[in-house]
């Protein structure tokens, strides 16, 4: 009898608790729906707010970030230190991190401003489909805005391959390439850079690509040996012995731009074989254990990018092809 009663005291306690749970979340949920100071950005599409005096982190719902660090630049400026309604989506439930997923809006003067459907439009994001009935509308709100951030990558991207007197390079990239250069068409639109010639792009930092702008490159290796270039990226011709490895490699090897000191230059391929130092192999096909040998006049170098084997014939005693001879560098 005694425990019949103490099964029935346990089974009313816990029975109350759950409704206190469900009291709790639902006014949590309502609290979530108020205006919070956002406190930090986290990341492209993680903040935290101040959720009664605790930093709540929440995640933008529907959003997959391609540019994590414009994203959270934008953020930052657009609703770091301002209230901000946040409106939880539960079919999306939460992140792997545990962060609630949410639509974010800060109300203005100016109107509405969307935090989830801005990423979109400003193309840091891309969208990420959430079937949500509750909160439709803002669903089909970003799915319109990816939509039209599609098509306008596309007009952009036909306009500027049509036009040839135009350069491009990649956001975090040193290169810039032709527009008809197939480097140039694997560059993503939303990280890609266009300029208006050569010297725009060399005004901004950037160098000429290898691959299609060749003869650019040769000019400015020629015109930087002339001037008595010292850096290791201006070794042009021949082949290169450096005392610290014991090692001879191309001109094209990413190790040699790397030094200064210490460096001998071998005027053919028998001379360098002559001084006892040991062919390197990751710029050089000769005893190259992964690589076939060199077969009749093959070039003796490996090609950038991704040092594939260069195969090009020659007659040059460097056992070099002209490209690779004179520092053919990306």
């Amino acid at each position: 009898m005694k425990t019949l009663q103490h099964a029935r005291g346990w089974l009313l306690l816990i029975l109350a608790l759950c409704l206190l749970i469900d009291s709790s979340w639902a006014n949590a949920k309502n609290w979530l729906t108020s205006k919070y100071e956002v406190k930090s950005i986290q990341g492209g599409d993680r903040f935290s707010v101040d959720f009664n005096g605790l930093a709540l982190m929440v995640r933008l719902v529907s959003v997959k970030i391609s540019d994590s660090k414009g994203a959270k630049k934008y953020l930052e400026e657009s609703i770091k230190g301002k209230k901000i309604t946040i409106i939880p989506e539960e079919s999306a439930g939460t992140s792997s991190e545990g962060f609630q997923f949410v639509y974010a809006i800060l109300k203005s003067d100016d109107g509405n401003l969307f935090a989830n459907e801005e990423l979109i439009k400003k193309g840091f994001a891309t969208y990420d489909n959430v079937e949500s009935k509750t909160y439709d509308k803002l669903q089909t709100a970003l799915k319109k805005a990816s939509l039209e951030q599609t098509t306008l990558h596309l007009k952009v991207k036909q306009t500027d391959f049509d036009n040839k007197d135009k350069v491009c390079s990649e956001l975090y990239s040193k290169r810039y390439h032709l527009m008809s250069c197939r480097w140039a068409k694997m560059i993503d639109a939303q990280s890609r850079i266009v300029y208006k010639g050569f010297p725009a792009a060399e005004k901004a930092g950037k160098q000429p690509c290898s691959k299609c702008l060749y003869e650019r490159v040769k000019n400015k290796r020629v015109e930087e040996k002339k001037s008595g270039g010292t850096s290791g990226a201006a070794h042009v011709g021949g082949l290169f012995g450096v005392e610290k490895y014991k090692r001879f490699y191309s001109p094209v090897s990413k190790r040699l731009r790397r030094i200064d000191k210490g460096v001998v230059k071998f005027e053919t391929l028998k001379d360098a074989k002559a001084s006892g130092y040991k062919a390197d192999p990751g710029s050089l096909r000769i005893d190259n254990p992964v690589l076939p040998a060199p077969t009749g006049k093959e070039c003796i170098g490996r090609a950038l990018p991704y040092l594939r084997p260069c195969r090009r014939e020659t007659e040059l005693p460097t056992g070099l092809c002209e490209p690779c001879l004179n520092g053919r560098i990306k």
